[in-house]
């Protein structure tokens, strides 16, 4: 070591006891999940153990959230301690992110291009923020296809470092891979993550009684085998021999200040503080926006009010342009305004939500308007929807007003709940019905399920609290005269004639008929 250090001695890199157990200390598993509070000091101590072991001559996969961190943490933790060491054996390219050493060296790559990580092999692997990089499909698609492969050519040993993101799954990878829970807290499972809430895996063995669970699971599966679901329950519980779990929290970084941290959690909620400062698996922020209730029952009507009552029709657009499983749907939405008792509701006449590329998105669209006419219709002015603003404009004519959003789609949505709770809203009778309620439903501030028709919805209700209410058309206009009206006009004209004989005749006919 003191052939290549800047001042001739010892390469002094120093190890806080807690980043000793994570990265050093011989432990035999080959997958170390890190969870942990913030400012824990798990990126620096891995830091530290990258530049050690390429000392020893190994290669390594480092692989963090976006591609415009990787500069950064490389001259917040690499550099400091790299600057000890003559600058003829190593080197890094900012705009290739690789960092070279002697005969091996470190890739920095980024979550948002897994295929510039594919086709390479790594004696250690460092996962970096794997709570948002491992998070819903494209988590899933990461370490199935990507990373996984990866460690069997030199049996990579690989280290999950990251703040813990909830436990419950995306609705896109409970689809595609039948998982209720994120993977990053199934791996932290995997080493035996002591979670009470969720789990026994700390202190249930093979031998222990679960039979609630059991009966739990055999409630929702009724054609389920009794014993299979045991077996399967009791085999989770095992701790996997090649995996382990450690969890800190940000109080276990002896150069913290305890005062500081105590008064953060008092000043946060409860569950931010257990999952930012404890390290702990909660879902915050996954708690209704829209309720069930506000689209079942009376909710529902089977047809629109007469046309009398009826207002303004707008039309919503939420737009996307690919297909591809991981990308977003297109949704559209159709309001019809109508008057009950002087007070202006709004029918959900229509819906319609899938992935479309653009010229069939221009197809579907000009479908929808034609099927419905809407006396306006509604874009957000994004990247995907500019264009088609455009398109609407020049080909079809379409009355289109371009949306800009001033605040995140949360609020958006929360936004326009009173139209909902005050019971303004109805939706009509049709088979979409199942398909809206349950996107409306499922959203909630995680962000964590689809939600392009919450999107249109809020932006058309969100619209309308701006623009203000239209006037109602007058009350009399589809309504058939009363026999009195037309027999005063009647007698008036025939009096302003003099035709006297002819009026008892004419006006005994009406009555008879």
């Amino acid at each position: 070591m003191r052939t290549i250090t800047v001042d001739g001695g010892d390469l002094d890199l120093i190890m806080l006891p807690n980043q000793m157990e994570v990265f050093c200390n011989g432990h035999p598993e080959q997958f170390t999940v890190c969870t942990k509070g913030r400012r824990f000091g798990a990126t620096h101590g891995a830091a530290i153990f990258c530049i050690e072991s390429l000392l020893e001559g190994k290669s390594i996969l480092w692989v963090d959230t976006v591609q415009r961190n990787l500069n950064k943490y490389f001259d917040k933790y690499f550099l400091p301690d790299l600057n000890k060491i003559k600058t003829e054996f190593w080197s890094y390219s900012y705009s290739q992110h690789d960092l070279k050493f002697l005969n091996t060296g470190v890739d920095f790559r980024s979550a948002e291009r897994p295929e510039n990580i594919e086709g390479f092999a790594y004696h250690i692997i460092i996962l970096n923020e794997a709570g948002i990089i491992l998070k819903g499909l494209k988590g899933r698609q990461l370490w199935y296809n990507t990373i996984y492969p990866m460690i069997l050519d030199y049996h990579a040993d690989v280290y999950f470092l990251g703040v813990p993101k909830g436990k419950k799954a995306k609705k896109d990878e409970k689809e595609v891979y039948k998982k209720n829970t994120t993977l990053y807290y199934e791996l932290a499972l995997k080493g035996g993550l002591k979670d009470p809430e969720y789990n026994k895996a700390a202190t249930l063995n093979p031998d222990d009684d679960i039979e609630a669970e059991v009966e739990a699971v055999l409630a929702d599966n009724r054609e389920a085998d009794e014993e299979a679901v045991e077996s399967a329950l009791k085999d989770r519980y095992k701790k996997d021999p090649r995996w382990r779990t450690l969890t800190f929290t940000s109080y276990d970084n002896p150069l913290l200040s305890k005062q500081d941290i105590e008064e953060l959690e008092a000043d946060v909620p409860r569950p931010t503080r257990k999952q930012e400062i404890r390290g702990q698996f909660v879902d915050i922020g996954d708690e209704e926006i829209f309720k069930l209730e506000w689209f079942i029952d009376d909710r529902i009507k089977w047809e629109l009010p007469p046309v009398h009552l009826r207002g303004r029709k707008i039309m919503s657009l939420d737009t996307a342009f690919k297909k591809g499983a991981e990308n977003d749907d297109s949704a559209g939405v159709v309001f019809q305004e109508a008057f009950i008792n002087g007070t202006p509701h709004w029918f959900w006449v229509d819906c319609f939500c899938e992935k479309l590329e653009f010229p069939g998105l221009l197809k579907k669209v000009k479908e929808f308007y034609a099927k419905h006419n809407p006396d306006l219709t509604l874009v957000e002015d994004k990247a995907s929807g500019t264009p088609l603003i455009q398109m609407l404009k020049v080909q079809a004519g379409f009355p289109i007003k371009a949306i800009t959003p001033v605040t995140d789609k949360v609020n958006r949505a929360v936004a326009c709940t009173p139209w909902f709770d005050n019971g303004q809203i109805f939706l009509l009778h049709g088979a979409w019905n199942a398909l809206a309620t349950d996107q409306m439903c499922d959203f909630n501030a995680l962000l964590d399920t689809p939600d392009d028709i919450v999107d249109a919805v809020s932006q058309l209700l969100n619209y309308i609290k701006t623009c203000g209410v239209a006037t109602p058309r007058p009350v009399g206009i589809d309504r058939r005269p009363r026999k009195s009206e037309l027999l005063d006009g009647y007698l008036t004209t025939v009096h302003s004639k003099r035709k006297k004989g002819r009026k008892t005749r004419i006006l005994e006919g009406y009555l008879d008929g």
